[in-house]
């Protein structure tokens, strides 16, 4: 888990370290030092090894997903590992759907903090100034980011339907008293 967690921190410092449009109250940290513009150099090999290595330890342990590292536009490594039905032997692929859950909030979180660090917008404007048909009038983006808006946790009251393993962003919006969508 500890791994997992290195991992994430690395993958976001290469997003933020090397992103064109930098927050202006962001220390420099300097360089890199890797720039992927040779994806068959000694050294993304290395990378590409170790990466590769990790996963294969992970996947032991019974990680199935998929993997897709990118900087400054480029896929820079892209892996599929593990089942997407382990009883049926179906292996994770490319076209694998699958339910993202909250991990992408984090994420989410930080585009939302740079927009806002760069003045271009307000954390304590309410969600219609930038949705209109955000059915709720009193929630602004900060309460958004904190988990405080008030919205009912969908988990809670819908279940999945019957012909799905679980709910996609359709099945979601359909439960918001959202309208004119």
């Amino acid at each position: 888990m500890k791994r997992k967690v290195i991992l994430t921190y690395i993958v976001v410092l290469f997003s933020i370290l090397n992103s064109n449009a930098k927050p202006d109250r962001v220390p420099d940290f300097g360089q890199m030092g890797y720039t992927f513009s040779n994806l068959n150099s000694p050294e993304y090999k290395e990378i590409e090894r170790k990466l590769d290595s990790f996963y294969a330890d992970e996947v032991a342990k019974g990680f199935s997903g998929s993997v897709l590292l990118g900087y400054r536009g480029k896929i820079v490594y892209e892996r599929y590992f593990g089942y997407s039905d382990k009883a049926k032997g179906i292996p994770w692929g490319p076209t694998t759907i699958s339910q993202l859950a909250s991990t992408s909030k984090p994420f989410t979180s930080a585009a939302i903090l740079s927009l806002s660090d760069k003045g271009l917008l307000n954390i304590d404007d309410k969600v219609t100034k930038y949705l209109p048909e955000f059915p709720y009038d009193n929630v602004t983006v900060k309460m958004l980011l904190n988990h405080r808006s008030g919205l009912k946790d969908y988990t809670n009251f819908a279940g999945a339907p019957s012909d799905k393993p679980f709910l996609d962003n359709e099945d979601i919006v359909k439960l918001l008293p959202i309208k004119n969508l």
